[in-house]
């Protein structure tokens, strides 16, 4: 049997940040280090299936963070 999970929505992918597929993170959650404790989220974008994204890194900039994904290694991918 296929286990259900329930999602909470703890930001919203602003725009990409510079050309290496960094992408810059409005953060809803209560702590500022929320993405340092997750090794993958999943991202909804206009699609019925959330996709797995694994972290590589994040940093605070200010009330945003910035993370970096595997497999988005560029501008173009992270727009995507």
């Amino acid at each position: 049997m296929k286990e259900e999970r329930e999602m909470c929505q703890i930001g919203r992918v602003l725009r990409p940040h510079g050309i290496r597929g960094e992408v810059k993170v409005q953060v809803f959650s209560d702590t500022p280090d929320r993405f340092r404790l997750l090794d993958h989220v999943y991202v909804l974008n206009g699609e019925d299936t959330p996709r797995k994204l694994e972290i590589l890194s994040t940093r605070n900039q200010g009330d945003h963070a910035l993370l970096t994904f595997a497999d988005v290694t560029d501008r173009e991918a992270a727009e995507s």
